[in-house]
């Protein structure tokens, strides 16, 4: 959890956005917010992404400081992930040294942007694998098959896309369950009941998903079969901040988890017992969704990398089940285990550097008033700034920001009602511009602030990185 207090904000590119939001969810709430009740509404849907936001909003609302709700989440997410990876273990008999290979997994690529829905999902993913993993074995009291309902309930007001890839994995580990029971009884009935027991399960969930998830027409992209394999072999899932640095590492993570499973298969000759013909179903599928599926669907991106954690990590669980000798297992873990030690030391070394700056952007916060509307420009080339002004509305009242990605789309807990220049010229409130600075001030730069000030704007504070503008309207 080391780079998590390296800085007093955690820097990435959504957490500003999740942050500002579920501050938003706490204004729509206590209702006496009149900027605020103008631009956003709750989301009519029973959308996903919900877990974060609450989880967000309630720690704010327990202990009054934004800084420490999100610090708050992230600890529950680092220390639950590696926790339910090993009670998954666990519960299948798996070998619980490969339970430390979770770790690097906490710290992902997706985690370090902010997806931190799709983060925690995992967590509620796990745990439901792990109830249900004798569901098609025994008969499940009424309390097991509400708790069940209840995990995957929780994976689907996390995140909509863990929620499908979780039916995936469960009904690919179903199968050889199902079949190995037909063959013992030699008859269909018992199959069929399976069958029937999970789709009354699911059925109610798959149902919500339909009717309040929206598909979208975006041009789906997809990855070259190199860059896919290469991929692969790299654990990009893992690659968070630098190739350079952090390739070796992976790549050393990956070498391992290959050489053992060289060994699995060479010692157990392609018979496995029914634990591994489940689990390497699971690791077949995802394998065949990494290379079908596209890495953006216009609506949704980095699904790729999305997958290849999952596999990843399907395929250690597989290796837990397998006939890998103890020590080996302690050995093996115990190499890996410099590797992680090796990228959480370089990821807190970034998240300092990147905290800092974030921290001395965080000035501008007291020059925003109460009852403001805050529009952004952001200029400075780079992409990880681009909800910033989310974050610097955080510390004000009743502060709109017309640059909410998350409003603007359909599956967040909030949408715009409005967000026209007529409202914003209608409203008694004070509007400011945030400018991100680039790097090197080029022209494009200072034409803008030239053209802002010429239209009646004043600067409020400037630094290195931004620039904050005040009408004077």
């Amino acid at each position: 959890m080391s780079p998590l207090f390296a800085s007093y904000y955690f820097p990435s590119l959504d957490s500003p956005a999740h942050l500002y939001n579920a501050k938003l969810i706490l204004e729509l709430l206590q209702g006496d917010n009149y900027i605020v009740q103008h631009f956003y509404q709750y989301n009519p849907s029973l959308v996903p992404n919900w877990v974060g936001h609450a989880l967000l909003a309630l720690f704010y609302f327990i202990f009054g400081e934004w800084w420490l709700a999100e610090k708050l989440m992230l600890v529950i997410y680092f220390v639950s992930l590696p926790l339910a990876a090993d009670y998954f273990i666990r519960t299948i008999g798996g070998n619980r040294w490969l339970s430390f290979w979770s770790l690097p997994f906490v710290f992902s690529f997706v985690f370090s942007i902010g997806f931190y829905n799709f983060s925690l999902s995992i967590i509620f993913a796990l745990l439901f694998l792990s109830k249900s993993w004798k569901f098609f074995e025994r008969q499940f009291s009424v309390k097991e098959i509400l708790i069940l309902f209840s995990l995957l309930l929780m994976v689907y007001f996390s995140h909509g896309f863990t929620f499908l890839l979780t039916l995936f994995i469960w009904g690919a580990s179903a199968l050889p369950c199902l079949i190995h029971d037909w063959k013992k009884s030699q008859s269909i009935k018992s199959m069929m009941m399976g069958i029937i027991k999970a789709v009354v399960l699911i059925l109610p969930l798959v149902i919500l998903y339909r009717l309040n998830t929206a598909y979208h027409s975006g041009i789906p992209t997809f990855l070259e079969r190199l860059d896919l394999m290469k991929d692969l072999f790299r654990w990009r899932s893992l690659i968070v901040y630098h190739e350079g640095k952090e390739e070796r590492w992976t790549v050393m993570m990956s070498l391992l988890t290959i050489a053992l499973l060289i060994l699995v298969f060479a010692r157990t000759k392609f018979r496995f017992t029914l634990p591994q013909q489940r689990v390497i179903l699971t690791v077949i599928t995802l394998f065949m969704l990494f290379f079908l599926l596209p890495d953006n669907t216009g609506s949704a991106g980095f699904i790729s990398v999305r997958i290849q954690g999952w596999l990843a990590l399907m395929t250690i669980v597989f290796l837990s089940v397998s006939t890998v000798p103890n020590r080996l297992a302690l050995a093996t873990t115990m190499f890996m285990l410099v590797a992680h030690f090796a990228l959480v030391n370089f990821h807190a070394k970034v998240v300092r550097k990147d905290g800092r700056f974030l921290e001395q952007c965080a000035v501008a916060q007291q020059y925003i008033p109460e009852h403001s509307v805050l529009h952004f420009e952001d200029l400075s080339g780079d992409w990880r700034f681009q909800h910033f002004s989310n974050f610097i509305a955080l510390q004000s009242e009743d502060v709109a920001c017309t640059e909410n990605y998350e409003a603007n789309v359909d599956y967040f807990p909030l949408c715009f009602k409005s967000m026209s220049k007529d409202l914003v010229d209608s409203l008694n409130c004070i509007e400011q511009k945030l400018i991100m600075k680039p790097v090197v001030k080029d022209s494009i730069y200072q034409n803008t602030l030239k053209e802002r000030l010429a239209k009646g704007n004043r600067i409020v504070f400037e630094n290195e990185a931004i620039v904050l503008l005040q009408s004077t309207k």
